[in-house]
């Protein structure tokens, strides 16, 4: 078996892997969710997110495949290593919420939130340092 072969089987799995993958975040992420490392199923609006991530996995997988198809190798090589950096920024964000969530720390509000806080103050009479 050529190297052209190996590499283009090797390609197509690695192309099937994130179609899977992001197709299991889009149809089913409730139950994806915890597998993936994140703790438990978002609250609130926060849902929404892994549906996002499942989108953002099915379209990196078809780049995958309009370049195998195409037969651009080289830019099928590029784009590979470029689309890796989305699995080691997934890697941070989960590590980053598992070490917050052994440390108990909480993150920041969100700046809506913040707001929500410095008007009730200001009604309070209380005046907010910042």
């Amino acid at each position: 078996m050529s190297l052209k072969k190996i590499n283009t089987v090797l390609a197509a799995a690695f192309l099937l892997f994130i179609l899977w993958f992001g197709s299991e975040f889009i149809l089913r992420p409730e139950t994806v969710a915890p597998g993936f490392g994140l703790p438990s199923w978002p609250s609130g609006d926060g849902g929404g997110f892994l549906i996002v991530k499942g989108t953002r996995d099915v379209v990196m997988a078809l780049v995958l495949g309009v370049l195998l198809v195409a037969g651009h190798r080289r830019a099928l090589g590029w784009a590979m290593l470029v689309e890796a950096l989305a699995a080691y920024g997934d890697m941070a964000n989960v590590l980053a919420h598992r070490l917050l969530d052994q440390r108990h720390i909480r993150l920041p509000p969100s700046p809506s939130h913040v707001n929500q806080e410095l008007a009730q103050e200001g009604q309070n009479g209380l005046r907010p340092c910042i």
